[in-house]
């Protein structure tokens, strides 16, 4: 009787970390995160002076294949003059899909 009552709780316990895991699989990554990386890609190229990240993915249809996707956009100084970065970041792997300027 006890062996069963243990045995009941390990499958129970595996079932729920299996649950958790698989959940937080399907979250996308931060929005946070996304815009902080894409700041370490360019600041090399550029003086950044400001940011703005869509916190909500959204699906997108792009060459044939739907991503979760981040709208995003970066402004920096290049020899003193603004330029505006636009971005289309995967939601999920934090690849850079698109970027327009």
């Amino acid at each position: 009787m006890k062996w069963g009552r243990f045995l009941l709780g390990m499958a129970a316990g595996a079932l729920g970390g299996y649950l958790l895991f698989k959940r937080t699989q399907d979250r996308p990554l931060r929005p946070e995160k996304i815009i902080e990386t894409l700041k370490k890609q360019y600041k090399e190229q550029m003086t950044i002076v400001g940011s703005w990240i869509y916190v909500e993915p959204r699906t997108e249809e792009m060459e044939g294949v739907q991503y979760r996707i981040y709208q995003c956009g970066l402004t920096g100084l290049v020899d003193g003059k603004p330029h505006h970065f636009e971005f289309k970041v995967d939601a999920d792997t934090g690849h850079v899909l698109q970027v327009e300027n």
